[in-house]
């Protein structure tokens, strides 16, 4: 029990501890964090049923969130504008996307996504399988 209470006080200590200096912590350590990921790849998968979809990978984690139509812009659900956190554009080829039509702008530290389809079809963003990847679903609009 004695040994328990140790360990957990000792993982408290290098909780408080390394914010405060990270110059102790050797630069190969997990602790170090990096300033933001990279967008690495596109593809688009066929599948059996329904239109294609697009995955969107990059080298670490994707948070994002959907912008909305700003003021002049007209919604349309073919057409989506994402903000990928901590996710720089990469050297991501845009061109043999087909149906899909993307474009990613840097903005900071982020990238502003934008994935136009075929006026037939529905997309939305979501999670990939992976952390590091999202996925636009197309269904047939109706």
């Amino acid at each position: 029990m004695r040994t328990l209470r140790n360990c957990i006080v000792a993982w408290l200590l290098v909780a408080v501890v390394s914010p405060l200096s990270p110059a102790l912590w050797p630069s190969g350590t997990l602790l170090v964090a990096q300033d933001a990921f990279r967008l690495m790849s596109a593809q688009v998968i066929t599948r059996t049923q329904g239109p294609p979809t697009l995955k969107l990978a990059a080298n670490g984690p994707i948070a994002f969130s959907v912008v909305p139509a700003g003021e002049g812009e007209s919604a349309a659900p073919n057409r989506l504008k994402a903000r990928l956190h901590g996710v720089v554009p990469g050297d991501v080829a845009t061109s043999g996307l087909e149906p899909y039509v993307l474009v990613a702008l840097a903005d900071g530290q982020d990238t502003i996504l934008t994935v136009t389809a075929p006026s037939n079809l529905k997309i939305e963003l979501r999670s990939g399988m992976k952390s590091s990847e999202v996925v636009v679903i197309a269904t047939v609009n109706q």
